[in-house]
């Protein structure tokens, strides 16, 4: 899988931060995972949001959250803070992630002292998640009636290497 980066050789450059222009190699990008994965560990299956943007530490909490086999919500970090709050209220992630300051208004949200923007679920979702499910697209947040797409993991993988092979 595509996530599996330790088998790429390290001192390759994984990617270039588009804010920042810092150079990432697999190295980096992994040591980055393993820092996140301390705060999302792979004890159960979670529901984590990340609103992200073009930015290394999205991609590094993205691969963190499907390295530990979580299914993740992504969303642009500078989706409208109103729908922000709906769609936490009505999904209840277990995890919240982002690149940008998330006002949560909430009790239930306890901020992670990482200094990333990691917010962790104090309830109980009590729902079980999908073993397969890996990823979930928006696809009407504009309509204030967010409905999202499905993808496994072999969804993600069929699709890389449908792109890489294009």
């Amino acid at each position: 899988m595509f996530w599996d980066i330790e088998n790429i050789p390290g001192k390759n450059i994984a990617l270039i931060d588009d804010k920042s222009g810092e150079v990432y190699t697999y190295n980096r990008l992994a040591a980055e995972c393993g820092e996140l994965s301390k705060f999302i560990k792979a004890d159960i299956k979670k529901l984590v949001f990340l609103f992200c943007d073009n930015s290394a530490p999205a991609v590094a909490a993205y691969l963190s959250a499907i390295r530990n086999g979580h299914a993740v919500f992504l969303a642009n970090s500078k989706m409208d803070p109103e729908l922000k709050l709906r769609v936490i209220k009505l999904y209840k992630p277990e995890v919240i992630m982002s690149t940008e300051a998330v006002e949560m208004t909430s009790g239930e949200y306890e901020q992670n002292k990482t200094g990333r923007g990691l917010f962790v679920y104090s309830g109980n979702r009590g729902e079980k998640i999908n073993k397969e499910l890996a990823v979930l697209l928006s696809t009407s947040g504009t309509t204030g009636s967010p409905k999202l797409v499905r993808l496994s993991y072999k969804n993600i993988q069929a699709n890389g290497l449908s792109i890489a092979e294009y």
